[in-house]
């Protein structure tokens, strides 16, 4: 494995264990705490953050459903599509972020599955995005470890804001 393609799963899984370590304390009034002005709870990002790595891998790299949809997990949890919730839908829609834990937990451990596999080859494949033909190596660098870590510091902002430590490190 190259030094990059390594590099770019260690900030993949990295990401993932700060998520389930940022979220594993945090009571459902907490993670549903919503701020002043426009932005989301801790729920509401970290149920993103998880939906949206379920279907970038399953939807754009594997080609199949979602686990969301596979393993029926909205129905599970209670909760429409995680990727489509909104802030006004959260009054109605709670995250019990541990509930929740055991479908990012799932999720995680596809990907991390798939980081096993995945090598140079795979990284040049391109692969159908919202906007086009887009190469696997952006798929799990811009959209997936990226996207995650950007979120991680809206979730730890949040958690200050509540008086609780930002991030576990």
């Amino acid at each position: 494995m190259s030094n990059a393609l390594t590099a770019l799963t260690e900030v993949i899984r990295t990401a993932n264990r700060m998520l389930l370590d940022a979220t594993s304390d945090l009571t459902v009034e907490q993670a549903n705490w919503l701020p002043p002005g426009t932005a989301n709870s801790i729920g509401l990002t970290y149920a993103h953050i998880v939906n949206i790595q379920d279907r970038y891998l399953n939807t754009f790299i594997l080609g199949q459903p979602t686990i969301w949809e596979r393993e029926g997990w909205g129905e599970r949890l209670g909760l429409p599509d995680a990727m489509r919730m909104s802030r006004e839908a959260a009054s109605d829609q709670k995250i019990d972020p541990a509930a929740f834990r055991a479908y990012a937990e799932r999720v995680f451990a596809e990907t991390n599955a798939y980081l096993d596999r995945v090598d140079e080859a795979e990284l040049a494949r391109e692969v159908q995005g919202y906007r086009g033909p887009i190469a696997v190596s952006l798929v799990l660098g811009r959209l997936m470890a990226f996207h995650a870590v950007s979120h991680l510091g809206e979730i730890a902002a949040l958690r200050g804001v509540q008086g609780l430590k930002g991030l576990p490190f």
